[in-house]
């Protein structure tokens, strides 16, 4: 192809195109009035710049420079002056850096708003030369949304075993969030297993059981739940509420639907924030939209040699074990007792008791009947001994108490299914 000098003393391509009335030397940008030449991009030196580089100049115009384009040579000062952060560009002429701000601020893209990985968006009409050139992915609202879900999903699991059981409770009907991050393999597959064997029994868990997970994964479980509750009829129904509420709140001022939600969000990750410390290796809440809806949490830490060492002791001094079982599935068990529990018989919150006083006073009967304690933590509380004798039920299976227990509740829930 041949080339001519141009107005900035460098050989520059051409293509004759014949007789056109083209004016301007280098079409669009040019001067003079040569006939004979198409129209090329300016030339520009941004590909020498490094991928950091664009970021901190990217970072530099967002806070300083409204509008980069009609302020140019401000900018190339400024650049200039702060060059030492942004590199060396002292090899570059005003005019190159004014082509480098071309490309960077003059890629045009929609209006429509424009996500990033840490959930904040923009509007980018002027920065996706930026964020193109620096490397820096952005998505659509769809696109992000398909991310988020992801990299919830990456994050809920930490080992191919687990994605595998998890993907076994769906299948069979499971709708709760789980994850057992921080827990190993052999452990996990002992948890998912006494899931799986209670809800053949008691099928209402595949729904009541909201989420089920381990401290480690505690904050992800939360986040993925509120995601699910947010594509229910019954989100869209309580924000429609929320929006009344916090309007009048705020003594009239009005909100928009996306700020009504962000407030929204950050009370129900609040309140429904869960922990488990102290003594307890799991706990078993009620939902607070649903008492009847549960939700439990394992702690990671490994149980040892507590049930042959404690348990012996116990059952040599006083009869019975300090507690049914000292395991990952023994605790599952256990708090699945009280996901049972909360609704069977209607729980309202961890110790205030049951609505079904009919069914309880029926357990509290076997109870003074064989007046022994199931377990020394059994004897905590009617709730923790009804827990503790389910766990028995399905651990040992030859306790005569704790199968009366347990039979209580599941005629219970096949009187409920008529």
């Amino acid at each position: 192809m041949p080339t001519k000098i141009n107005s900035a003393g460098k050989q520059q391509p051409y293509v004759p195109k014949g007789n056109g009335d083209a004016s301007g030397e280098y079409g669009d940008y040019g001067s003079g009035s040569n006939k004979h030449f198409q129209s090329f991009k300016k030339p520009t030196r941004s590909n020498e710049l490094s991928k950091k580089q664009i970021r901190e100049i990217g970072q530099y115009v967002q806070n300083n420079f409204r509008d980069p384009l009609n302020n140019k040579s401000s900018l190339i000062r400024s650049l200039r002056w702060y060059g030492g952060s942004f590199g060396d560009l002292s090899k570059f002429t005003d005019e190159e850096l004014s082509n480098i701000i071309d490309e960077l601020y003059n890629l045009k893209k929609s209006d429509e708003l424009y996500y990033f990985k840490d959930g904040s968006k923009w509007k980018l009409t002027r920065n996706i030369g930026v964020l193109e050139k620096a490397g820096i992915p952005y998505y659509t609202k769809e696109e992000y949304d398909e991310q988020k879900e992801k990299d919830f999903e990456k994050d809920l699991s930490n080992t191919k075993t687990q994605q595998k059981l998890y993907d076994e409770l769906k299948n069979e009907g499971f709708k709760g969030a789980i994850s057992l991050k921080g827990i190993n393999d052999k452990n996990s597959i002992e948890i998912v297993n006494s899931i799986k064997t209670t809800i053949k029994e008691f099928s209402f868990l595949n729904d009541s059981l909201i989420s089920f997970g381990t401290e480690k994964g505690a904050s992800t479980l939360l986040e993925k739940e509120y995601r699910d509750y947010t594509k229910t009829s019954e989100y869209q129904k309580e924000i429609d509420d929320y929006k009344i509420k916090l309007e009048q709140w705020n003594n009239g001022k009005t909100f928009t639907k996306e700020e009504v939600e962000r407030h929204f969000k950050t009370l129900y990750l609040r309140d429904n924030q869960r922990t488990t410390s102290g003594k307890f290796w799991g706990v078993c809440g009620p939902s607070k939209k649903d008492s009847r809806k549960s939700w439990i949490q394992l702690k990671n830490s490994q149980y040892g040699d507590y049930d042959e060492t404690v348990n012996k002791k116990y059952i040599e001094k006083y009869g019975y074990p300090a507690n049914v079982g000292a395991s990952f599935g023994a605790t599952t068990y256990h708090e699945l007792g009280h996901a049972v529990c909360n609704y069977i018989l209607g729980g309202k919150t961890i110790f205030d008791g049951y609505v079904d006083t009919r069914t309880l006073s029926y357990i509290e009967e076997i109870k003074h009947k064989y007046n022994k304690p199931i377990s020394s933590y059994g004897k905590t509380n009617i709730s923790e001994y009804i827990a503790e004798c389910f766990a028995s039920h399905y651990v040992d299976g030859t306790n005569e108490q704790a199968n009366e227990v347990f039979n209580v509740l599941l005629n219970k829930w096949k009187g409920m299914q008529k």
